[in-house]
């Protein structure tokens, strides 16, 4: 009688143990025994030695790579902000189009007059062309002209010599 009690009045289980229970705690107890031997045969004892320290290893790779990537990350957007401050004070848009449309305006205007410019370049030309062959004939004119003042003079010389001269003192 005493073997077999009545579940306690507080909902509880009752203080003994059937054989069945007893033998199904007994195999989960022992199940993940079992088991880890079966999985420790398939991995190696180098794994089993140093498989954490490689994996903390690889672990401290990654997070000091990250790190060296963060931080340059943040000194490119230092440098980024800097060049924005510096180009700042530079020439707005509006500023650039004030100044840039009456150059483009005259560069326009210049093209318009290029067709007229060169037709008064041609004329140019042309006259310059016309006064190098009047002053080319007026050089031969004057060549000619002192040939015959020198003619002339020396005809005038020989047989007058002393009459053209000035009454003497």
């Amino acid at each position: 009688m005493a073997a077999q009690r009545k579940p306690s009045e507080d909902g509880g289980s009752p203080n003994y143990l059937s054989p069945g229970v007893i033998a199904e705690t007994l195999r989960l107890v022992h199940a993940p025994a079992m088991l880890e031997k079966a999985g420790d045969e398939k991995i190696s004892v180098f794994w089993r030695v140093f498989g954490g320290t490689i994996l903390s290893i690889a672990a401290l790779a990654v997070v000091t790579a990250y790190q060296q990537f963060t931080s340059t990350l943040g000194e490119l957007r230092a440098a980024q902000a800097r060049l924005n401050e510096a180009n700042a004070s530079a020439a707005t848009k509006e500023d650039l189009n004030t100044r840039t449309t009456p150059m483009w305006a005259s560069i326009k205007d210049t093209g318009a007059k290029l067709p007229l410019l060169e037709a008064r370049a041609g004329q140019l030309e042309g006259q310059l062309k016309a006064a190098e062959q009047d002053r080319s004939r007026l050089q031969d004119r004057v060549e000619q002209l002192a040939e015959r003042v020198a003619r002339l003079e020396g005809r005038d010389a020989a047989p007058g010599a002393t009459s053209q001269k000035g009454p003497s003192r």
